[in-house]
């Protein structure tokens, strides 16, 4: 029974450090934390449409590289009320159209990016994962890099005027390794496109390998468990 004990202490400790490091350290990497406030068609980030009078907010948790209307949030939460009521899927790939299941940031205009900085540590390797989509009807090209600290040097790792589908949004990643404090993800139009958007954004770290060791263990130990019972 001691033995057991033992095993589900360190299952526990494993899934511990396991979901701590696993922490998103983005903030609103799916868009909808003020997404319901973008009620004005077609969902431009600080602007008001011309078209039904709705001012919308700036894209909480982002920053934005150039002057509205350039950029903003489509999907599931936003609502307008121009033309038929609903969700704002103006920049939205075909699959989103008629039933959005998520919400986006949408980049219009060669070079237009969104970017956040995030605390790191210094030497421990990073993986950003996202989805990326184009236009329906129009593939489009985005890139995803990140900086050290703010804006100081280009880390190796990004994804550079990468394709994405207009029918539906694919899943993308890469990996970078700051040398400092902070790093600096972003999102960027690349061109050969309207627009593109991009969703469900992370910034975990690549976990140790004693860490996976310890998960192993605690997975072992969940077993004996079941088993003893």
């Amino acid at each position: 029974m001691k033995t057991i004990h033992a095993f589900l202490m360190a299952a526990t400790v494993a899934l511990s450090v396991a979901d701590s490091a696993s922490a998103n350290l983005i903030v609103n990497g799916d868009f909808s934390a003020n997404a319901s406030s973008f009620t004005g068609w077609p969902g431009y980030a600080s602007w008001t449409s011309t078209f039904d009078g709705q001012a919308n907010p700036a894209i909480s948790g982002w920053n934005m590289n150039s002057a509205a209307p350039s950029s903003g949030v489509n999907g599931k939460d936003t609502f307008s009320t121009f033309g038929t009521p609903g969700p704002i899927v103006a920049f939205g790939p075909s699959g989103q159209q008629a039933a959005p299941d998520r919400n986006w940031a949408f980049l219009q205009g060669n070079g237009v990016a969104i970017l956040q900085v995030i605390n790191v540590t210094p030497g421990v390797e990073y993986t950003v994962s996202f989805e990326a989509a184009g236009r329906a009807g129009d593939s489009a090209q985005g890139s995803a890099y990140a900086y050290d600290g703010n804006l100081v040097s280009l880390l190796p790792g990004g994804k550079f005027s990468q394709t994405y589908s207009d029918v539906n949004f694919v899943p993308d990643s890469y990996t970078f390794t700051p040398t400092l404090s902070t790093a600096t993800i972003v999102f960027q139009n690349a061109g050969g496109g309207d627009a593109v958007n991009f969703s469900n954004v992370s910034v975990v770290p690549v976990p140790e390998p004693s860490t996976l060791a310890g998960l192993a263990i605690g997975v072992v130990a969940l077993g004996l468990a079941s088993r003893r019972k």
